[in-house]
């Protein structure tokens, strides 16, 4: 156990590479950790080697409902999620960050984005 006993994670593209060693390293240091992962054979994989520490939800971190899920998933599963690591790689595309689909701000956003 380690310095981040009892935290709960969310990384996302845990499955393979840098995210997955990420996971190794969270839960070696104490963690319980949820993937969000799109290949769903890599978290099966995660389930089988790390049991009850790890919770995968198989899912497109570009999907605004799966980050929902993998958010719902991590606080109904260990009760609270305490660090989000955006491990996955994703081009927006240079989309506009007030224009992404799922997104709602309160007003003094909206006239924030006018200024921009």
């Amino acid at each position: 156990m380690g310095w981040l006993k009892d935290d709960v994670a969310l990384i996302t593209g845990g499955g393979a590479g840098l995210g997955l060693a990420l996971v190794h390293r969270f839960i070696d240091e104490g963690a319980s950790v949820v993937v969000l992962e799109r290949d769903a054979n890599r978290a099966d994989s995660l389930k089988r080697k790390f049991g009850e520490k790890i919770e995968t939800v198989v899912g497109d971190v570009t999907s605004y409902e799966d980050n929902v899920k993998a958010v719902e998933t991590a606080v109904e599963r260990f009760g609270r999620l305490d660090t989000f690591v955006a491990n996955a790689g994703v081009f927006d595309f240079s989309s506009h960050f007030l224009n992404l689909k799922g997104l709602k701000f309160p007003q003094p956003l909206t006239s924030f984005s006018r200024s921009m």
